[in-house]
């Protein structure tokens, strides 16, 4: 029997890769320490890994990360879901050229490094990745047009859709 998510998580700041690892690591970014370990330990560190579904829905210049566990636990604390809508980069294609049959899952916090003011200068980011780690097997790339209704996917991008009025 298959237990979906019965809530989805929207409020993380985005996604992010990193290709240096054995395994590609997909890494969910916040703004928060405290915020991103609190939603870890709340919700994946639960998830078995071998019932974890990452699925990435392209849509025109776009892209739906959707992330699941999908099946029952005894260890599942929330049954909550995370989904985002993110702008296609390079670094998304780069990851879907180079994913090989599976990925690390990490939470990394993403944050703008204070300076003194200086002219014409860009802002710089610090990325500071958080210790726990899942791996995923169930990894899948669709076009949105592909997914058929009344699956896990399509009911979460129709729910945010509806939500946020899109």
């Amino acid at each position: 029997m298959s237990v979906r998510p019965d809530k989805w998580y929207t409020e993380f700041l985005g996604v992010g890769y990193r290709y240096h690892d054995v395994d590609m690591n997909v890494l969910l970014l916040f703004g928060n320490r405290r915020l991103a370990a609190a939603v870890w330990n709340k919700t994946i560190d639960g998830w078995a890994d071998d019932q974890i579904k990452l699925m990435f829905v392209e849509e025109d210049a776009q892209y739906w990360l959707v992330l699941f566990h999908e099946g029952s636990s005894l260890l599942l604390k929330d049954n909550t879901g995370f989904i985002k809508r993110v702008p296609m980069s390079t670094n998304y294609v780069k990851f879907k050229q180079r994913y090989d049959s599976k990925v690390i899952l990490r939470f990394a916090i993403y944050n703008k490094i204070k300076s003194k003011p200086k002219e014409n200068t860009e802002p710089s980011f610090n990325l500071s990745l958080l210790k726990k780690i899942k791996h995923v097997y169930r990894v899948g790339f669709f076009q949105y047009n592909e997914i058929p209704e009344k699956t896990t996917v399509f009911e979460a991008i129709s729910g945010v859709r509806k939500f946020f009025h899109e």
